[in-house]
C-alpha cells in the first residue's frame, strides 16, 4: 500500500510517496544544517519522481541563487513541475537566445534567481579567450654581431573559465549527472569551476557505462579529502584486469609498465555505502521486465553485405563449445557502426563528395530488412493492433527509414537528436491523444539516445515498446526502456519485444548490455 502526501503546490499538484518525502527531508537537512557535507548524490530509478523531489527541495530551502544543469530539452519539464508545485519566482532559462544570454549575464553578475542551463550550453559558454600581446626579437642571434635585432609582435591566446569568478550559487543541481561523470571530459572540468555552497547530483546510473566514473563524480561532490585518491578508489572498490594483446601478452606502456582497466565494482553496492549522503529513490514498479526476444535470419542481401564486412573488420574467437564470439572491442568505431547497421537492413554506401570526404551509408526505399519484416509481424499481433507503440533503435538512419515505411500506412512521429523542441512538443501532444482522434499519432519511432530525457508522460497513453536494436551505451537503453515502464502505465497492456538478428554483432551487444544492467542495478542499490 502506498501512502501519498501533498506537495507544496495547490490542489491538483503532484503528490509524494512516503519514500519521496523521506528523501526530501534528508536532502534538505544535508544541504542546510550545520555539520553536514552540503552535497548529496541521489540515485533515482526512472519514473521515481526525482524532478518532483528536487523541486520540493528548492521550494523548502528557497536558495537565493540556484543553478540547475540538465538536458536542454528538459527545461519545460522542470519549469512545469516548479510552477505546479507552488513556485512563484521566475524560472530563468540560459540558452542562445537574447533573453537566454541576458540570463547568463545575470547569473555571472551574482543576481538572484533560479537558472536552468543545458549541459552542452554550460560547457560551450565556459571558455572565454583572452589575448595577450608581447614583443620578441626576430632573430636572437643577430645581437652577437652588434646588429640591432628587429622585433615582431606575438599574440598568445589564453583560455579562462567563465564561471570561476562569479559569486557562488547557493544550490547547484546536476540532473542526469552521469553525462559529465567521465573524469577526462570537459564537462566535469567545467562543473568543477562552478562555485557552489551546496550540490545535488541526480542520476539512476551515476557512473554511466564505466564504474571508474564513480570516482570522478563523487570527487566533484565531496572532494578528494573525503573520497580519496583515484588509486585508493581502484584498490579498495574496483575489479582491475590487465589489458592483453590478441596474442595473449600483457600490453605495457613505453616505459614497460603493464596497462590495466577497471572492469567493474568488487562488491556491488559497497561504494555507495561509504558516501556521506547517498539517497536512492526507487522506481515504484520495480525493474523493467525483460522484453520478449524475437530472433530473425538476415535476408540474402543483408547476409552478403554482413559477411563481406565481417571478413574485413571483425576478429572472431571460437570457444570450447565451438561457438564463435566476436571481439567487438577490437573494431574501429566506423567499422563497428557499419557492421551494426548491416544487421538492420541492406545498406547503400554513398561516396564522399571528394576523395578526402568519408563515405556515408543510407537505406534506400525498398532496402531489404529482416528486422522491419519482423517488426510488422509484431505490430500486427492482435494485442498490438490499434495500440500506441514506442519503437526504438540505436541508428538514426534506420529510424528515419523505419518511420518512412511505417508512415506509408500509419501515423508516425520521428524523434532523433536533431528534432527541434517545438516540433517534438507538438508531436508528443498528438502521440498522447487517443488513437481514435483525427490528429492522433499511433507510433513513435525514436533513436534511443534521443528519448532518455524530456519524454515524461508517454506511459499514460502507451504500453508497448518495440526494440529494433540496442544502443552500445547501455545507460541510453536503461533510460529508453523506462519511458513506458513508469507509474501510470496500464500494467495489463504492457508488452515489450526486441528483435535480434541471429549470429551477428547485435547478439553480442545485447549480452554485454544485460551484464552491464545487472551490475548497475546492484551498484546503485537498485535491486
Amino acid at each position: 500500500m502506498r501512502i501519498y502526501y501533498p506537495t507544496t503546490g495547490p490542489a491538483g499538484a503532484p503528490e509524494l510517496r512516503l519514500d519521496q518525502l523521506e528523501a526530501i527531508y534528508r536532502i534538505k537537512r544535508e544541504i542546510t544544517e550545520p555539520g553536514y557535507t552540503k552535497s548529496v548524490l541521489v540515485g533515482a530509478g526512472m519514473g521515481s519522481g526525482k524532478t518532483v523531489v528536487s523541486v520540493e527541495v528548492i521550494l523548502k530551502t528557497d536558495p537565493r541563487r540556484c543553478l540547475i544543469v540538465g538536458v536542454r530539452d528538459a527545461f519545460g519539464q522542470w519549469a512545469k513541475s516548479y510552477f505546479e508545485q507552488g513556485g512563484t519566482r521566475e524560472f530563468l532559462r540560459i540558452d542562445n537566445t537574447p533573453a537566454g544570454q541576458a540570463n547568463l549575464a545575470s547569473l555571472l553578475a551574482g543576481d538572484e534567481g533560479i537558472f536552468y542551463i543545458g549541459l552542452e550550453m554550460l560547457r560551450a559558454q565556459d571558455w572565454k579567450k583572452v589575448s595577450e600581446t608581447y614583443v620578441v626579437p626576430d632573430d636572437k642571434y643577430t645581437a652577437k654581431w652588434g646588429i640591432t635585432p628587429g622585433v615582431r609582435e606575438q599574440v598568445t591566446i589564453k583560455h579562462l573559465h567563465t564561471y570561476s569568478d562569479m559569486d557562488p550559487v547557493d544550490l547547484l543541481i546536476s540532473d542526469e549527472a552521469h553525462k559529465h561523470s567521465n573524469q577526462k571530459s570537459k564537462s566535469i572540468e567545467t562543473m568543477e569551476t562552478i562555485p557552489a555552497v551546496a550540490k545535488i547530483a541526480l542520476s539512476g546510473t551515476f557512473f554511466g557505462n564505466q564504474f571508474i566514473n564513480a570516482w570522478s563524480l563523487t570527487t566533484w561532490l565531496w572532494g578528494k579529502p573525503v573520497i580519496g585518491t583515484k588509486g585508493a578508489f581502484e584498490k579498495n572498490f574496483c575489479n582491475v584486469a590487465r589489458i592483453m594483446s590478441k596474442s595473449g601478452k600483457p600490453v605495457t606502456t613505453p616505459g614497460g609498465f603493464p596497462l590495466s582497466k577497471v572492469t567493474g565494482e568488487k562488491n556491488p553496492g559497497e561504494f555507495v555505502d561509504t558516501l556521506p549522503c547517498y539517497v536512492f529513490i526507487a522506481t515504484p514498479l520495480g525493474p523493467v521486465p525483460r522484453p520478449e526476444i524475437v530472433k530473425v535470419e538476415l535476408t540474402k542481401e543483408q547476409q552478403r553485405q554482413y559477411d563481406e564486412m565481417e571478413k574485413q573488420s571483425l576478429t572472431w574467437l571460437r570457444t570450447e563449445t565451438g561457438v564463435k564470439t566476436p571481439l567487438v572491442a577490437d573494431l574501429p568505431v566506423t567499422q563497428r557502426q557499419r557492421l551494426r547497421t548491416a544487421a538492420l537492413g541492406g545498406m547503400t554506401i554513398v561516396p564522399g563528395a571528394t576523395s578526402d570526404d568519408p563515405d556515408s551509408i543510407k537505406f534506400l526505399p525498398g532496402a531489404k530488412s529482416a528486422t522491419l519484416n519482423a517488426a510488422y509481424d509484431v505490430l500486427h499481433r492482435p494485442s498490438w493492433e490499434g495500440k500506441k507503440a514506442l519503437i526504438l533503435t540505436h541508428s538514426k538512419q534506420f529510424a528515419i527509414e523505419a518511420a518512412r515505411r511505417i508512415g506509408t500506412k500509419y501515423t508516425v512521429a520521428l524523434k532523433t537528436g536533431d528534432t527541434k523542441p517545438k516540433v517534438w512538443d507538438d508531436e508528443k501532444a498528438r502521440f498522447m491523444m487517443d488513437v481514435s482522434e483525427t490528429d492522433s499519432i499511433q507510433y513513435l519511432v525514436a533513436v534511443i539516445s534521443a528519448v532518455g530525457t524530456a519524454t515524461d508522460g508517454l506511459q499514460y497513453n502507451c504500453a508497448k515498446v518495440l526494440w529494433l536494436s540496442e544502443d552500445d551505451n547501455n545507460v541510453n537503453n536503461i533510460q529508453g526502456g523506462n519511458r513506458v515502464w513508469r507509474d501510470g502505465v496500464d500494467l495489463a497492456e504492457y508488452e515489450a519485444v526486441e528483435i535480434v538478428s541471429k549470429r551477428t554483432i547485435s547478439e553480442d551487444v545485447r549480452n554485454k548490455n544485460m551484464t552491464h544492467a545487472l551490475s548497475v542495478l546492484a551498484s546503485v542499490k537498485g535491486l
